[in-house]
């Protein structure tokens, strides 16, 4: 379906199509050149983990019910510590350090490590670069660089073309 939407982009050197066994490989070898497209790189789930040196890993086959039941386990006291953490950069300047990330994470402690606290994590840390930019956006000269930006810019950047600022939103 890629290929046929989207064939101005993609060219077939540059994908490779994993599959979740040699069948379906097959198929997809067929059915492409039938509809007059060129066959990306097809491989299957077992030659794409033999060819990183990972035999077995991802099909189920080398986990047991006593491994699982030990995940399980331990599971509920799974915590992060500071080395899975790293700074958020965009363009090469830090927007959020690896401290605060994780103090964002720690506000909700008192939830298991899994989606739900994570997602309360990434609210946290939006709602902080929001204010940090509507803090920015009060100096003359950041306001000034962003109200150049093409109202298309805008809208890329912030999600919404923005409204020039007055007297009293300025001392604010």
């Amino acid at each position: 379906y890629l290929f046929y939407t989207e064939r101005d982009s993609l060219r077939p050197d540059d994908v490779y199509l994993i599959t979740p066994n040699a069948v379906f490989g097959r198929y997809i070898d067929n059915v492409l050149p039938d509809m007059g497209e060129s066959n990306p790189h097809i491989l299957t789930w077992d030659a794409l983990m033999n060819d990183l040196g990972l035999a077995g890993r991802g099909t189920a086959k080398d986990a047991d019910t006593a491994m699982l039941r030990a995940i399980d386990a331990r599971i509920g006291a799974f915590q992060l510590d500071q080395a899975d953490f790293c700074d958020l950069r965009v363009d090469n300047e830090r927007v959020i350090a690896a401290h605060q990330a994780r103090a964002s994470l720690e506000k909700f402690a008192h939830l298991p490590l899994g989606v739900h606290r994570c997602t309360l994590a990434i609210e946290d840390l939006k709602e902080k670069l929001e204010q940090r930019i509507a803090r920015l956006a009060k100096d003359e000269d950041t306001h000034d660089a962003m109200m150049d930006l093409s109202n298309s810019e805008q809208i890329a950047i912030f999600g919404q073309q923005l409204a020039p600022l007055d007297d009293a939103e300025m001392a604010a």
